[in-house]
């Protein structure tokens, strides 16, 4: 039985990631997001170090303005990316939240995982 330390509710998305790394700009594919970050498919030709801090854009399928924050890569194994939010704006915070209160369907749950963020 596996048992899983998330705080936080992660949601597939479709859309697309661009990573900023040390002046190289990485496409890619979203797999899934949460208020804490998200996770992307590993973009061909770059293997990250843990900690090493990107600048991320995500499109969202159907959504017509992208989500910036500023991440750091939490992991990095099995062709997946994962990225932990140090920074996201308030326009990105905003929309991400009604999201995630949308799928999670219940304003308790959504509440606690907005005080776990503090």
């Amino acid at each position: 039985m596996t048992h899983e330390k998330r705080h936080f509710h992660r949601f597939p998305r479709v859309g697309r990631v661009i990573i900023e790394h040390e002046g190289a700009r990485h496409e890619t594919e979203l797999v899934d997001l949460s208020l804490k970050g998200i996770l992307a498919a590993q973009p061909q030709g770059w293997t990250p170090n843990s900690g090493e801090p990107c600048q991320i854009e995500m499109q969202l399928e159907n959504v017509d303005t992208p989500l910036f924050m500023e991440a750091a890569v939490a992991h990095c194994d099995h062709q997946r990316i994962g990225f932990r939010c140090l920074h996201i704006d308030l326009d990105s915070i905003t929309f991400l939240k009604r999201l995630v209160e949308l799928n999670l369907g219940d304003p308790a749950l959504l509440e606690r995982e907005l005080s776990s963020l503090g």
